[in-house]
């Protein structure tokens, strides 16, 4: 599941690696999403994707400010964070959907959850609970902190989620668990892997160092 697909450069790099690959692609801007199945289409890369325009949250079926400019990957529910659209007001309701709901319409449980939600990280664990209940898909969590919720804040909520679903989190820079928020306090972004409680970091993550150069691994 691509969640905050935007224009699909994460879904064209899960097809690079295996073009036979299942994919979900979420996001609530529909010019960005359209964007990336066009994409997907040009590549011959769009057979077995799926897309859903929605903004992935803890509730499904509700409507929420969305504030956003074109196709720009900046979007977010929290209006400090999407400073350039919120100066000139650009912004429009959408609704909303969980990763739990999204697995009974596609009818498969992913096997790995990319969530990019500009500071709404916390949100899109909530409405996966039951997924997670089954203790088999990783989270890679692109995490941000907007002004109306602080890093330490928003890492202590990822942290509570872990905690009620025996999940650990894995700060990705420094290839360490992480255990307390003020670990990541400083941070503006950062990238967390969720995966189950009894399972190690993997090894071909721990070679990879902040701001390498993107590879795929076949």
């Amino acid at each position: 599941f691509d969640i905050g697909a935007n224009i699909g450069f994460t879904a064209i790099m899960a097809k690079i690696q295996d073009p036979k690959k299942e994919l979900l692609l979420a996001d609530p801007n529909p010019m960005a999403l359209s964007t990336a199945a066009k994409n997907l289409i040009l590549n011959n890369w769009a057979w077995r994707c799926h897309f859903y325009n929605a903004f992935v949250s803890e509730k499904s079926g509700e409507q929420i400010p969305f504030f956003t400019v074109g196709t720009g990957a900046a979007g977010s529910m929290f209006k400090g964070h999407a400073e350039s659209a919120a100066a000139i007001g650009s912004s429009y309701l959408v609704p909303t959907i969980t990763i739990d709901d999204l697995v009974k319409l596609v009818g498969w449980n992913p096997e790995l959850v990319k969530v990019d939600v500009e500071g709404a990280e916390s949100f899109v664990l909530q409405g996966a609970t039951k997924l997670a209940r089954e203790e088999k898909a990783v989270f890679m969590v692109e995490m941000h902190s907007p002004p109306e919720l602080p890093m330490i804040e928003n890492a202590e909520r990822i942290l509570q989620w872990c905690r009620e679903h025996n999940y650990q989190a894995w700060y990705m820079k420094d290839s360490v668990r992480l255990k307390e928020p003020a670990q990541i306090a400083q941070r503006g972004k950062c990238h967390l892997l969720l995966m189950q409680a009894d399972l190690d970091n993997p090894e071909e993550m721990k070679g990879i160092r902040q701001g390498d150069s993107i590879y795929v691994i076949r």
